[in-house]
């Protein structure tokens, strides 16, 4: 047994010893009463000091060889050579504590509902890398009451069986097809899941614009026929929407306009002024989530508040009083003196005039009512797929490292001569 003397203080001192594949820890005090040495949990069979070090490099991203580096810096035995154990070990139990943290975040919004197991559902997807090619996605539910994470679906098209077309019980593909479909499998299975795992449905559905899941969910109807599942809108995508319309105005790029000038150019549709739109379009939602008609008279005050002039002041929709966001109003109620500077000229007034028309539809904004996004999802997703690329470059290093060992292997011990005579 290697037993090393690591560190000690006027009290006490750590000694590691290296045993077989098991790094172990003494800890002693210094009267010699006491002596606490570091075994392994019955269950696992692990040692708490080999565990906690593989799981540390887990939580930034590193694996073995980061292990091998650390141990050798600090003066430390060496680490446990099956990382492999570890990691599934501590992935289980990882697991273990997000179901269980998932299912205590379901019967929050259920609490706050009245007892009531009909919520309201956020879902979004991402995958490993961009385009159709990934191998990985994932799909998460977050609830629209509490932002908080209430069911994850991996999916995976990655497959180590040596039979392609018998895969084993711990296969980890558990999707074929297009890479596209994955977010549309990851929602239905959790749709499915939702009643008869958690004894809830999902009966309000928020979720991209262009996404193919909600068509989905509406043809499998996964409570029966009489329960309808509703659509919902991030209001977030649907102010980028306004933005994204604004710019595709390239029917009229080289074209003068009724008054003789372009449509983008100095005081007119330039990016700051679309942004601008953009996120007056946005606080007209968020402000009167309560009414979808107050949140499209808000839309079309918008429109008319950027192109009002000291000449045509158009605020009849604008808030009024002296805490409205209209300058305008406000410098009314309060006496003061207001100019305005640089309205939207009437024919950009005219051209837009149709988007403003689209994305004030009634039915579109009764979308909104909740005055919800989907940034949850997104954040979860972000960190979810960051930490599948950590271990994609960890797996790739790793076949690298092992190719390199074989090749240097094979130069020193070179066979000359095989197959002659």
């Amino acid at each position: 047994m290697n037993l090393r003397e690591v560190g000690y203080d006027d009290r006490n001192w750590i000694n590691l010893a290296q045993d077989e594949d098991r790094l172990r820890a003494y800890i002693f005090c210094s009267s010699y009463e006491r002596h606490n040495e570091d075994r392994p949990s019955p269950k696992s069979k692990f040692y708490d000091v080999n565990v906690r070090l593989v799981y540390a490099l887990r939580a930034i991203g590193k694996g073995a060889a980061a292990a091998s580096a650390l141990c050798g810096i600090m003066n430390l035995p060496p680490p446990p050579q099956k990382f492999g154990k570890y990691n599934e070990f501590i992935g289980n139990i990882a697991e273990d504590v997000a179901i269980e943290s998932m299912k205590n975040a379901i019967e929050e919004p259920v609490v706050e509902n009245n007892n009531i197991r009909d919520l309201s559902v956020a879902l979004d997807g991402s995958w490993q890398k961009r385009g159709h090619t990934s191998m990985n996605g994932v799909v998460t539910a977050t609830s629209v009451d509490t932002g908080k994470v209430i069911g994850v679906a991996v999916m995976s098209k990655y497959c180590r069986c040596p039979n392609k077309k018998e895969h084993s019980e711990n296969c980890t593909a558990n999707y074929s097809g297009n890479s596209g479909g994955m977010e549309v499998a990851g929602v239905v299975k959790i749709f499915q899941q939702s009643e008869p795992c958690d004894k809830v449905r999902y009966i309000n559905y928020l979720g991209d614009g262009d996404s193919k899941a909600y068509k989905a969910i509406n043809e499998l109807k996964p409570y029966g026929e009489n329960v309808p599942i509703t659509k919902l809108k991030c209001i977030g995508h649907v102010q980028k929407r306004m933005g994204t319309r604004l710019r595709l105005k390239t029917s009229y790029k080289g074209k003068k306009l009724q008054d003789g000038k372009s449509l983008d150019g100095k005081n007119r549709l330039t990016e700051a002024v679309i942004d601008q739109i953009q996120n007056y379009y946005g606080m007209a939602i968020r402000q009167n989530v309560n009414s979808a008609e107050n949140m499209r008279k808000a839309v079309w005050a918008v429109l008319f508040h950027i192109s009002s002039s000291d000449d045509k002041p158009n605020h009849g929709l604008c808030p009024e009083g002296r805490n409205s966001w209209c300058k305008y109003n406000k410098a009314k109620a309060t006496g003061e003196q207001f100019a305005h500077k640089r309205p939207l000229p009437h024919t950009i007034v005219e051209v837009i005039k149709d988007v403003f028309r689209d994305l004030s539809d009634i039915q579109l904004l009764k979308k909104c009512l909740l005055g919800r996004t989907q940034n949850p999802n997104e954040s979860i997703n972000k960190k979810a797929v960051k930490d599948i690329e950590s271990r994609a470059r960890q797996h790739r290093r790793a076949a690298k490292r092992k190719l390199q060992d074989e090749d240097e292997e094979d130069a020193d011990n070179p066979s000359y001569g095989a197959g002659m005579h």
